[in-house]
């Protein structure tokens, strides 16, 4: 009995501590922005998509004034915000043959406007950032993470042209690469991933970016004010900060890893 209970007691005891370490690893893991005290808000769906919506450049002029904030940005989704985890586009590459038997390469994509990565923190590997001229009607311009530029083109992505929905669709320019974000779980296998630019297309969905140089929740009432008071569609539905977002992914690691330690 005693020999059982101690070979069971080194089990618990090597499996906690190997849960610990991994969710250690998990914490400091580089999950492609490094900007905590950001909040979001997400407005949901309307009739109205508001990436056309005059109000929603004006809701970020009157966020971007609230005391304490140092970046604001609008995007499709969040990272890690379980919304919109399935949305992808078909991606042609023009020059490379297609079986039309053959179901085309689909990639997950954002729709961002240009502060965006600013203000998660995100950092720029080649290239550029989108700029004011990428928010007016021109050449189709695309951003690529780390993973889809290594992936398809061995690293060398810049300036290469990408068709999106369609194999006759216009070229969109790939003009920056980014390191690969977490989307869905902060333990997941990097895949390829876009962005494009907010404002081009009408896209039913609004998530507001806020970062500040203080405790981000604390923005909560004043941001859920602002976008209320200036327009009813953009009522916020969820304000989350992206460190509770962070928290909530690792939550089932942390908890296995508690529950092993206990025992």
């Amino acid at each position: 009995l005693a020999v059982t209970q101690v070979a069971v007691s080194l089990v618990l005891l090597t499996t906690a501590a190997v849960l610990v370490r991994s969710f250690a690893e998990i914490r400091q893991a580089d999950l492609g922005f490094s900007a905590p005290q950001v909040l979001t808000a997400w407005t949901g769906g309307g009739n109205a998509p508001p990436s056309q919506l005059p109000s929603t450049r004006v809701a970020l002029e009157r966020l971007a004034a609230l005391p304490g904030v140092t970046h604001t940005a609008v995007a499709f989704r969040a990272p890690l915000s379980l919304s919109g985890s399935a949305i992808s586009k078909p991606v042609f590459f023009p020059g490379r043959p297609h079986d039309p038997r053959v179901a085309p390469l689909a990639v997950k994509f954002n729709a961002i406007s240009r502060d965006y990565f600013a203000t998660l923190g995100t950092r720029l590997i080649a290239g550029r950032f989108f700029d004011r001229g990428d928010e007016q009607p021109g050449e189709p311009v695309a951003i690529v993470n780390q993973e889809f530029a290594t992936r398809f083109f061995g690293g060398a992505a810049l300036d290469v042209r990408i068709r999106l929905g369609d194999p006759q669709g216009p070229d969109h320019r790939i003009v920056g690469i980014v390191p690969n974000v977490v989307i869905n779980s902060v333990t997941e296998r990097a895949d390829p991933y876009l962005y494009l630019p907010y404002w081009r297309a009408p896209y039913g969905e609004a998530t507001f970016l806020i970062r500040t140089s203080g405790d981000a929740a604390a923005l909560t009432p004043a941001v859920r004010d602002v976008l209320k008071t200036t327009d009813a569609a953009l009522e916020a539905r969820r304000l989350v900060t992206m460190r509770q977002y962070t928290e909530y992914s690792g939550s089932a690691y942390r908890a296995t890893a508690a529950l092993g330690s206990a025992l």
